[in-house]
């Protein structure tokens, strides 16, 4: 997006053409050295919304975030790890990432979503997310591998990274039938807050 110093790791903003409008939702990895000119900006671009921190309490307390004046910063602890089925098996990993979908359709402002790297547990709950508000497979696998590309040295490795998501969402089919049923069913997100995350990202064009 041209937003923020790339100095915040994985920083970007998540856009999809008729899904998701450019510089609404944001991911990144730890906002804990973030400069003081970077959180003007984000204090900027984030004004009235949310920051949703998925890092354990051990993270965030040895790590914590800069404060930001005028956005809610949240803390939904979910257990850092690249086998992504925890996070379908996993009751509080899907109570938390129910609960950060749920805040973040209600959020008045824009939204940003992270980690410790923001590639894991914020690109699983970011590709929920694209999946709640309609963007395809084919887009999401896209932006899933966007993050920490400069650290894939071969095709392997980029397959191996692919391979992580998609062990996921085939545990959320087998054990839920659906990525539909995982939303609602094993993360309780209600059909409001489907329709409400839908309408908040949805560009004014779309």
């Amino acid at each position: 997006s041209g937003t923020v110093a790339a100095d915040i790791d994985n920083f970007r903003t998540v856009a999809v053409p008729h899904v998701i409008e450019r510089d609404t939702l944001f991911r990144s990895g730890k906002l804990y050295s973030v400069s003081d000119s970077d959180a003007k900006q984000l204090e900027h671009f984030l004004k009235g919304g949310l920051v949703v921190d998925l890092r354990e309490k051990r993270e965030f307390d040895h790590f914590p975030d800069k404060p930001l004046t005028g956005v809610e910063q949240k803390n939904y602890p979910v257990y850092g790890t690249q086998d992504y089925t925890k996070f379908v098996f996993d009751a509080n990993s899907r109570h938390q990432f129910g609960r950060a979908l749920t805040d973040i359709a209600d959020a008045k402002g824009n939204v940003l979503v992270h980690c410790n790297l923001g590639r894991d547990r914020t690109g699983w709950l970011v590709a929920m997310l694209m999946y709640a508000v309609g963007a395809d497979g084919t887009d999401i696998v896209k932006e899933y591998m966007r993050s920490n590309r400069q650290r894939l040295t071969n095709g392997d490795r980029i397959t191996v990274q692919q391979q992580w998501l998609r062990n996921g969402v085939n545990a959320a089919r087998d054990k839920y039938g659906s990525l539909d049923n995982y939303l609602r069913r094993g993360l309780g997100v209600t059909d409001d807050t489907l329709a409400k995350l839908k309408t908040k990202f949805e560009p004014d064009s779309a």
